[in-house]
């Protein structure tokens, strides 16, 4: 019996100590080791007191002494602290056990508040859940049967009650057997026993009775619930009324040769229609999720253009304002400079309008579009850039050969130039230009790339690269942030998709797609 009461009170989940008359340790249960973060063994002469918050000693001495003599134990919330630091509120409860010769001293038992409030809590949480399932089941439109193994009823809702013409009280206690017409109650014998064995039955169709004598077919469901040692506890079942699919079952069938041939025309005519309609419906969708890109596009664009104009509009009034006051004192070299300050200003407000047009005429569509050669197109943008490649010692390599496609010249020329323009700006001074463009075939269309070995870009800014008047990164741009989204314009125009790969430090990869002939 001894050893039978140290395994029990070793293999508690609670702390439990034994404390002399001057509160040392005596002994605790590896909960309690646990709890205070001691090895085992090593809290042996230790003081329970050293355990517990200095604020809330005085109150631990006062139970203490108090429970002396007592036959009952007293119990006091207080917070301990592991010689880990770990701070628990805790419910202690000291029992004096010097009745007991074989013992002696006092019996401290501690429980984590914590957990005993986080146990109410999930219990609070359960039954909060139960009175909803029961709502649940209780309004439900199906009926909810509850029985032992041997088929008497446990549980029924309102709705299977009501099915039969009965209050659900007046179906408590009965068996479910003798809702059944007699003719089938044997057949039933036989399904329990199935549904014992299986555990389980979908979509039976069964018969019943109701009060007034008729019967009525309902489509049920059931499953059993086992105990741990796989006993069968009790049924669930749910059942619909499936009288009225029934009946037009039935008639279906009595009238399916003369309705046969209609069925089939309604039927092909509400496909069809369906089609359409569902084509219809995509199209809609298409056009307005295309709208509102559009008109989000145009929102920011606008913003853009607004923003960047008014900032030329600014510079140049200032150096106008300034003239007129250096005009009025006399100051001519002042006036000339405010001059040439307004005519870069007008310049690069022409720049940036010639920026404008070109993203329009990219957004036009092509009415015809002949086979364009890829690599002439190619060649041209060499020429145009060549004077501005040589000052920054840059090449452009063509790797392997390139195909003919299907895009307007015109579109194709800008978004080339655009591409390759973009690698020169975007490479640091210590780097020799390094430009490299390729196509491979993929389908009925290609892929064409440009490969720098610039700055790179950022992972978050790959998508906004390509929105109007965007300067992402550290490094300022010296274009109007327009290039990117003329070239992804024209790509779109052509049907084609343009996206961008890159490693910040090491370069950027341009992929667009064209079509093949």
């Amino acid at each position: 019996m001894e050893d039978l009461h140290r395994i029990l009170v070793e293999r508690l989940g609670e702390a439990v100590l034994l404390l002399d008359g001057e509160g040392r340790i005596r002994y605790a249960n590896p909960a309690a080791e646990r709890l205070l973060a001691v090895e085992s063994g090593s809290s042996i002469g230790m003081r329970f007191q050293d355990f517990i918050l200095q604020h809330d000693r005085e109150l631990f001495q006062e139970i203490f002494s108090s429970s002396a003599g007592r036959a009952e134990g007293l119990e006091v919330k207080l917070r301990l602290h592991a010689s880990d630091g770990a701070l628990c509120h805790s419910l202690v409860r000291v029992t004096d056990l010097s009745a007991e010769p074989s013992v002696g001293g006092f019996l401290v038992e501690v429980c984590d508040v914590g957990t005993l409030e986080e146990v109410r809590r999930e219990l609070e949480r359960k039954e909060e859940e139960l009175r909803e399932f029961q709502t649940i089941v209780e309004t439900a439109n199906y009926g909810v049967v509850i029985a032992d193994p041997d088929g008497y009823l446990l549980y029924v809702n309102p709705y299977f009650a009501s099915l039969h013409g009965y209050e659900p009280r007046d179906l408590l206690g009965k068996n479910l057997q003798a809702l059944h017409p007699p003719e089938r109650r044997e057949d039933v014998k036989g399904m329990r026993s199935c549904l014992l064995e299986k555990g389980c039955c979908s979509n039976i169709e069964v018969w019943h009775v109701h009060r007034d004598g008729s019967l009525f077919p309902l489509l049920m469901n059931a499953v059993v619930i086992r105990d741990n040692e796989g006993n069968p506890l009790y049924v669930v079942a749910n059942m619909v009324d499936i009288g009225e699919r029934k009946k037009w079952e039935e008639e279906r069938e009595a009238y399916r040769h003369r309705l046969e041939e209609m069925v089939e025309e309604r039927t092909r005519e509400l496909s069809e229609a369906n089609r359409r309609l569902q084509e219809e419906v995509e199209e809609r969708s298409r056009v307005e999720e295309e709208l509102r890109l559009r008109n989000l596009e145009l929102d920011a664009f606008a913003r853009s253009v607004a923003h960047d104009l008014r900032g030329h509009i600014s510079v140049i009034d200032g150096f106008a304002r300034t003239a007129l006051s250096a005009g009025e004192e006399g100051e001519r070299e002042m006036v000339a400079e405010c001059l040439k300050g307004i005519a870069e200003g007008a310049r690069r407000m022409e720049r940036f309008v010639e920026c404008l047009l070109a993203y329009a005429r990219a957004g036009h569509p092509q009415e015809v579009v002949a086979e364009t050669g890829l690599d002439c197109v190619v060649q041209e943008v060499k020429e145009t850039l060549k004077e501005e490649m040589g000052k920054a010692g840059a090449r452009l390599d063509v790797v392997g050969t390139l195909p003919a496609v299907l895009a307007d010249r015109v579109l194709l020329y800008q978004v080339l130039y655009n591409l390759v323009s973009n690698a020169l700006k975007f490479c640091p001074a210590e780097k020799d230009p390094c430009i490299e463009l390729g196509c491979r075939p993929e389908g009925s269309r290609a892929v064409v790339w440009v490969r720098d070995n610039g700055i790179g870009i950022a992972p978050e800014d790959l998508e906004s690269v390509f929105l109007p008047f965007t300067r992402v990164g550290e490094h300022p741009s010296p274009g109007m942030g327009v290039g990117l989204a003329t070239a992804k314009r024209a790509v779109e125009n052509w049907g084609g998709e343009i996206w961008v790969e890159s490693t910040p430090g090491e370069g950027s990869t341009f992929f667009f797609t064209v079509p093949l002939p």
